[in-house]
């Protein structure tokens, strides 16, 4: 039988307790808790973990030819504005995401036809300055 895995604990805070307001007590001697306030620490974190998430998102349009993701979120609208900021300038770098976009209207790139509702469409009447249809009688 296997041995169980020892559960992995993460802490970023700064605790009120003699082993952490007195460096140097009961600590490791690799113990690196005190790099945890100091802001290159996170950073250099952020940016593995950025060029990290590309990898495999990279990996998967390599391996399994996809060719689109749809991102889910945890908080709206952080989780996006995160994955804008952080992943978005990765991928650019590496040529896999538009750093522009193309003119014209969503319709206009969908269809290749004109920006607007083309004129036999049913909700072409509801046009601001459409002319008012007669009503029935």
């Amino acid at each position: 039988m296997a041995e169980p895995r020892k559960p992995i604990l993460l802490n970023a805070f700064n605790m009120n307790c003699v082993g952490h307001i007195n460096h140097g007590l009961w600590t490791h001697p690799r113990d690196r808790s005190t790099d945890y306030r100091l802001l290159p620490y996170w950073t250099n974190l952020a940016r593995t973990l950025e060029r990290e998430v590309a990898d495999e998102l990279q990996a998967w349009v390599d391996e399994a030819g996809v060719d689109g993701f749809n991102l889910s979120r945890t908080v709206v609208p952080e989780s996006y504005e995160d994955f804008v900021e952080l992943i978005v300038p990765e991928l650019q770098n590496r040529g896999l995401y538009k750093t522009a976009y193309a003119p014209g209207t969503l319709r206009h790139k969908l269809f290749g036809a004109q920006d607007t509702l083309p004129e036999r469409h049913a909700g072409a009447r509801f046009r601001v300055g459409a002319p008012a249809e007669a009503p029935a009688a």
